[in-house]
């Protein structure tokens, strides 16, 4: 999966990298109320694009198109649950083949 990238005027971002807090930011945004009587929905995605891309201010993103914002913050989630599925799937592959980390 390529790693997300966002256009603000003529200027694409790209996502920057990951650390472990990214897991919790993605956790956090989950388990947020998406019901479209939920007024402050798109302002929280546009809050929580903002936080994956360096120079990038919620504010940029609800400047955006409104059919970006939703799909760009589902991206985002994607890419960074499949960067920790696909190394738990590794190490979980390594240690089925009786590969040890020596001390």
């Amino acid at each position: 999966m390529d790693r997300p990238t966002i256009t603000i005027g003529d200027k694409t971002f790209e996502m920057k990298t990951i650390d472990g807090r990214a897991f919790r930011l993605v956790s956090e945004y989950k388990e947020s109320d998406f019901k479209f009587s939920n007024s402050a929905m798109v302002e929280e995605a546009a809050e929580f694009i903002a936080k994956f891309f360096d120079g990038v201010t919620a504010d940029d993103v609800l400047d955006l198109p409104l059919e970006e914002i939703m799909p760009l913050a589902f991206r985002i989630e994607r890419f960074v649950i499949n960067l920790v599925s696909g190394k738990s799937e590794e190490i979980a592959k390594n240690a089925d083949e009786g590969k040890a980390l020596s001390a």
